[in-house]
């Protein structure tokens, strides 16, 4: 399913000649505009777990998507299998392309497999992440921490 940011664009495809013509479809449309097409499988539950980490910890669960039906969940509180694979996700990410910013802040956004049996990452996500939960307080604290990592990052940086 090629698709650009904000599904301004969206297409399904089922084949890989349907993909490319998607693709220079959405060229033709959105370039220069737009820089880049996503091409990724669609999912049968489109419901999305967000899950911030901060310093390589969980920290949160991200409250985006409000239109997500509650029976469409595949997580329950408190998250347990859930937030372990997603650190499972970003400590193969850091191993994996050790050059991905991935020290600070990074939200890992987990989609359940079409076999229902697992979990995909659908993208990972850091300086433009929209991290808001709906407890404030949550989001607060760990925005605090967060500027706390950065200025011990800094101190150390400047061996202060």
């Amino acid at each position: 399913m090629p698709f650009t940011t904000n599904k301004e664009f969206s297409k399904g495809c089922a084949t890989p000649e349907q993909v490319l013509q998607a693709i220079r479809l959405a060229g033709r449309k959105y370039l220069p505009r737009m820089k880049y097409v996503m091409v990724q499988a669609q999912m049968d539950n489109r419901k999305e777990y967000k899950l911030v980490f901060i310093a390589g910890k969980f920290a949160w669960i991200a409250q985006i998507n409000q239109t997500a039906t509650h029976s469409k969940a595949f997580s329950n509180a408190p998250h347990t299998v859930l937030k372990h694979w997603a650190g499972v996700a970003l400590k193969a990410l850091q191993r994996s392309c050790p050059e991905a910013i991935c020290d600070g802040l990074v939200r890992v956004d987990v989609f359940q497999s079409n076999n229902k049996l697992g979990f995909k990452v659908n993208e990972f996500e850091s300086f433009e992440a929209d991290v808001e939960c709906t407890d404030v307080n949550v989001t607060s604290t760990g925005l605090l921490t967060l500027r706390d990592y950065y200025i011990l990052k800094i101190q150390q940086a400047l061996q202060l």
